[in-house]
């Protein structure tokens, strides 16, 4: 078995590479091609963290695979400096079960939901957006700031967080990596989202990080950072709003609280869904309609990325020799 560190995944799975390969994923899964239970939650007794089980296969263009994550979420991580994630990512080859390699899944999991975020936002938000609201200042805010200026040609992002010195930190260190892009830290949520075009929230609130008022016409929003059916980044006003988009239908019902608060609340039914990435992808519903129609794309996060990025990271750790081989 070939074992794979972050650094490992992060080489060989650049952010561009990961956008198309996720594309095809979900074009895959959409078509049939994988299969995929509901994952396992298992949320800790003193409700500081959850750990999740989420095992998948999948039909790629060239192999067929399965993959079994087991990650683990701890917000409150971060107060005793430590990742507010952790995680491991097993490859099979799906003929015979064998094990293929074992991959740091912190680093999978946060290039393959940038990844997601950059295909939502390349099939949803206007070809002439150029300025972005991000919310959070995380690991996974800095592959989705990292998605969105690949496929889109962003020139300002405000970057909004509770603690002023940690947008200060996530500057400083994101400013090397995008010398184009001009990064603003924003007082408030109204001026992170005023005059934007895309809005990007990655964050572990349990509460919305706008005001319905905040929203302008023609904004395209990904909201990625929660996957708890009580738990919201978006307030329901601005759903009910939108043109909704989600990864997966199912899991959206279960775990999606953007869409589940408002649905319980009756403001909106399962039926606002407009589709989901893999119909987006096969071009089986349409996408953004007008210049001034607000889309929303609401991902939970869904094994078949775990699979079609451990396959990937994989496949090119054999051509370039990267890795260490371990007999179990």
């Amino acid at each position: 078995m070939l074992l794979l560190t972050a650094a490992d995944v992060a080489q060989c799975l650049p952010m561009p590479d990961a956008i198309a390969i996720l594309r095809e994923a979900f074009a895959g899964w959409q078509a049939g091609k994988g299969r995929m239970p509901q994952r396992v939650q298992l949320d800790m007794p003193d409700g500081q963290g959850i750990t999740l089980c989420m095992p998948a296969f999948l039909q790629g263009s060239h192999a067929a695979r399965t993959a079994v994550k087991v990650v683990s979420v701890y917000p409150s991580n971060r107060s005793r400096d430590l990742p507010a994630l952790h995680g491991l990512v097993l490859l099979l080859e799906s003929e015979t079960g064998r094990l293929l390699a074992g991959m740091e899944g912190g680093a999978v999991t946060a290039i393959r939901t940038g990844a997601v975020s950059g295909l939502a936002m390349d099939l949803l938000a206007r070809q002439d957006a150029q300025r972005v609201a991000l919310f959070g200042v995380g690991v996974q805010a800095r592959t989705t700031l990292e998605a969105v200026c690949v496929v889109r040609a962003i020139s300002l992002v405000k970057i909004f967080g509770p603690t002023p010195r940690n947008v200060d930190t996530f500057i400083t260190e994101m400013a090397p990596k995008l010398p184009e892009v001009e990064l603003q830290a924003a007082d408030t949520p109204r001026s992170a989202m005023a005059g934007s075009d895309i809005v990007c929230t990655a964050t572990t609130s349990a509460t919305p990080v706008f005001l319905p008022e905040h929203v302008e016409p023609g904004m395209h929003i990904n909201a990625v950072g929660v996957f708890e059916p009580r738990k919201r980044e978006l307030p329901g006003e601005t759903v009910v709003r939108s043109r909704f988009y989600v990864d997966d239908v199912a899991a959206a019902l279960e775990e999606a609280g953007d869409l589940m608060v408002p649905l319980n609340a009756g403001l909106v039914s399962a039926a606002h869904i407009a589709g989901t990435l893999g119909q987006l992808a096969l071009g089986e519903v349409a996408g953004r309609r007008t210049q001034t129609e607000i889309t929303i794309f609401k991902s939970v996060g869904l094994a078949i990325q775990d699979v079609a990025a451990a396959d990937a990271v994989y496949a090119r750790a054999l051509a370039t020799g990267m890795g260490q081989e371990v007999n179990l």
